[in-house]
């Protein structure tokens, strides 16, 4: 009888420790992101990464093929814009929820002009400035990330296409 009620002890501990952290983990990653972020006074600016090199990379498995932007937001300072010129190859921009959830993604494929983002919450009055498109945030910080396809171009040519990105509060 011990030991069926030390199985049970075990395995409810396991559990719980298991809901817990699969739970809890993306919020407290997503926040110490944003923390970093706010003790930087880097919200909404872009950062442009260099290309990913094997043992200096601090995100998980990046591909050395694309070139990354980031940009962490916090809503409570208003709308942000987020501003891309097209390149020749692939690119996407996506959109990170507090929880790490990716609650918008678009592609070269899906628009006709450049990236023309504003990103707010549902309860925010904003005025739409002229081609852009408005993407609601489920919360009110998080990050937007630009990943650019080298394929053909040379990283010096995207590059130059990055540094014209941008990613301000309006």
């Amino acid at each position: 009888m011990k030991i069926k009620a030390w199985l049970v002890t075990f395995f409810s501990v396991y559990l719980t420790t298991f809901f817990i952290t699969l739970f809890f983990t993306p919020h407290i990653l997503m926040r110490a992101l944003n923390f970093k972020a706010y003790l930087n006074d880097n919200h909404g600016v872009l950062q442009v990464r260099p290309q990913a090199e094997a043992g200096k990379d601090n995100i998980v498995r990046m591909s050395p093929d694309l070139l990354y932007s980031v940009c962490t937001f916090d809503l409570s300072k208003g709308p942000l814009q987020i501003t891309a010129q097209k390149t020749n190859q692939y690119m996407s921009v996506s959109f990170f929820a507090s929880n790490s959830d990716n609650f918008f993604v678009l592609n070269d494929k899906q628009i006709d002009e450049n990236f023309n983002l504003v990103i707010a919450t549902a309860d925010m009055e904003i005025a739409l400035p002229k081609n852009s498109k408005l993407v609601e945030a489920p919360s009110e910080y998080g990050l937007v990330l630009i990943r650019y396809y080298l394929a053909d171009m040379a990283v010096s040519e995207i590059d130059a296409i990055r540094n014209q990105a941008s990613c301000h509060f309006i």
